[in-house]
């Protein structure tokens, strides 16, 4: 990709990162822009979510020269977040491509909701070492919330909230999530399928970092000539 855009005349930068568990809260089409909506707002804070954002949202700023370095442009990203100017920022931009312009003030009149919210109960407690981000994404289109074929319809209310991160304590019948379904049957199978993306464990889980390397043209100049 970065090949591709330096190629075009598109100078790029990209990160590695983790993948081991969902990057945020939650999984879905509506459940996931309502998710974004609130962490611009202040409303709810996926800390992975905001380290990621605030990361590239720097990156950005330093590539076009508005910051001089990215630790300056993460700072002017987190705080057009606090300020409110982020939120304001993003609700011009979804009126102008014809979305609602009251978007980010009443989301819930705009983002579908599905017809069933139940919590997901562990089977098991203790600590969450280890979790299956993808099998969690299968599971969504299981719901609807994808496609598997391009003649498919999406159902952009499914999916999960909540999500519990590796490393949570989790006590007898507490929650790892709230499945969002149209109907008890695909509750019952999306519960099923999010209770297996999760393992429990006795001792703390490794530590994995959500920000790997950092590539660029230079870097993949090196890489290249590595032998």
């Amino acid at each position: 990709m970065i090949e591709v855009a330096n190629s075009a005349g598109c100078e790029s930068v990209a990160y590695v990162t983790d993948m081991n568990q969902p990057l945020a809260s939650a999984a879905g089409n509506a459940i996931e822009t309502l998710n974004a909506i609130q962490l611009l707002t202040g409303d709810h804070t996926d800390q992975r979510l905001l380290a990621l954002t605030l990361l590239l949202g720097g990156e950005l700023l330093c590539q076009t020269g508005i910051s001089p370095s990215l630790a300056e442009g993460e700072t002017k990203i987190a705080d057009s977040i606090r300020s409110g100017a982020a939120a304001e920022t993003f609700a011009r931009m979804v009126a102008a491509q014809g979305g609602p312009s009251d978007l980010v003030e009443n989301p819930s009149a705009h983002l579908a909701q599905a017809d069933i919210i139940v919590p997901v109960p562990a089977e098991a407690s203790g600590r969450i070492v280890a979790c299956d981000a993808r099998a969690i994404g299968l599971a969504v289109i299981e719901l609807g919330g994808g496609r598997r074929a391009p003649s498919d319809t999406i159902d952009h209310s499914v999916g999960f909230t909540d999500l519990a991160k590796i490393g949570t304590t989790i006590e007898p019948a507490s929650p790892i999530g709230y499945v969002h379904a149209r109907c008890s049957d695909d509750a019952d199978r999306a519960a099923a399928a999010l209770r297996a993306a999760y393992t429990f464990g006795p001792s703390d889980p490794q530590e994995v970092d959500l920000i790997g390397a950092r590539i660029d043209a230079r870097s993949l100049s090196a890489l290249s000539e590595d032998p």
